[in-house]
């Protein structure tokens, strides 16, 4: 996730650098690159657990499951609760340190990791459930992702 999140640094600012003050307002100086990237890497991390989920939701997961399975089984599945306590960890640091995230969110990222490590390292982590709520519902967070470029560049809503 750091490379992804320093390669979109690089693209940020290479973009930044070429911005000249136009009609809108907006000037380079007004960008800030570290958070776009950070949003940028959300965005990218989201999208990508969000389309495993969904693929994962529709042709891995039977509809019908004994409720034994449901709760001890499904081991594969772990693979998207590790995902977001990795991403998470990642992300902590980054928004307290580097962003400045507010504290709601810095609490989201524990929680987020309290109950997702409850997922991937417990015999009885519920893991049939994991897909749909570790992977398909992080789509809902792509639109969220692209208002919150928007919020912060308000020349691109004129």
């Amino acid at each position: 996730i750091t490379i992804i999140y320093c390669c979109l640094c690089i693209i940020v600012k290479t973009w930044k650098d070429s911005i000249r003050k136009g009609d809108d307002g907006e000037s380079s100086s007004s960008v800030n690159v570290p958070k776009i990237s950070y949003q940028l890497t959300n965005l990218l991390v989201n999208l990508t657990l969000g389309c495993l989920g969904i693929y994962y939701q529709i042709n891995k997961i039977p509809l019908q499951e004994t409720t034994w399975n449901k709760i001890v089984g499904y081991e594969h599945a772990k693979i998207f609760a590790l995902g977001q306590i990795g991403y998470q960890l990642w992300a902590l640091p980054i928004g307290l340190f580097v962003v400045g995230e507010t504290k709601s969110v810095i609490v989201h990222h524990v929680a987020v990791i309290c109950v997702a490590s409850v997922s991937a390292f417990v015999r009885c982590g519920f893991r049939y459930y994991i897909p749909y709520f570790y992977g398909l519902i992080e789509i809902s967070s792509v639109p969220l992702s692209i208002m919150n470029q928007f919020k912060q560049n308000e020349g691109w809503i004129r």
